[in-house]
């Protein structure tokens, strides 16, 4: 080295913000299984060239990058394909929330590279204190858009996370 502090050698800068925009908010609508609304919001975010998708708990929205929604909000369980929650007979359980799945913690990014966008979100049941009078169940859901307009359709992927035990003989469940 030459005694010189490397971060000063070399000049980065943040882009201004281009546009402003609130974006889904806290709300019971918002956040159904949820009674209090988003809480935590659990956000996630992923801004291509023209669209910006966002997730919170429950549900998913597409808005162009001035902040205009395009289509309608979407449920976390219809945008994944994700089916009420029931026992092995086929009776609804968790039926205190509607007998919708738990699902939240959703991530989002834009591939740049490949225009896609890809959004990520887990499901729990009867673990961690979640839907205890339905069958144990922890998954993790990937979809990665077909084309570079997450409006269009998706393929969607799922992942059992239930390998194994936890040190006090519980099934795991996937968590942020």
């Amino acid at each position: 080295m030459n005694g010189g502090d490397a971060a000063s050698s070399t000049s980065t800068s943040t882009p201004a913000t281009s546009s402003s925009f609130i974006g889904q908010q806290a709300s019971n609508i918002t956040c159904s299984y949820f009674a209090h609304g988003c809480n935590p919001p659990d956000m996630a975010l992923a801004a291509g060239p023209n669209f910006v998708l966002q997730g919170v708990n429950t549900q998913w929205a597409v808005y162009d990058t001035a902040g205009n929604l395009q289509g309608q909000l979407m449920s976390a369980q219809s945008f994944f394909g994700v089916p009420n929650v029931t026992n092995a007979d086929g009776t609804p359980c968790d039926t205190a929330s509607g007998s919708q799945p738990f699902l939240s913690d959703p991530r989002a990014l834009y591939d740049s590279p490949d225009h896609r966008y890809w959004a990520a979100m887990l499901q729990v049941e009867n673990a961690i204190g979640i839907a205890p009078d339905c069958p144990y169940k922890s998954v993790y859901y990937v979809a990665v858009s077909q084309t570079g307009d997450p409006r269009g359709s998706w393929n969607v992927y799922e992942f059992d996370m239930s390998a194994g035990l936890t040190d006090h003989g519980q099934p795991p469940a996937a968590d942020y």
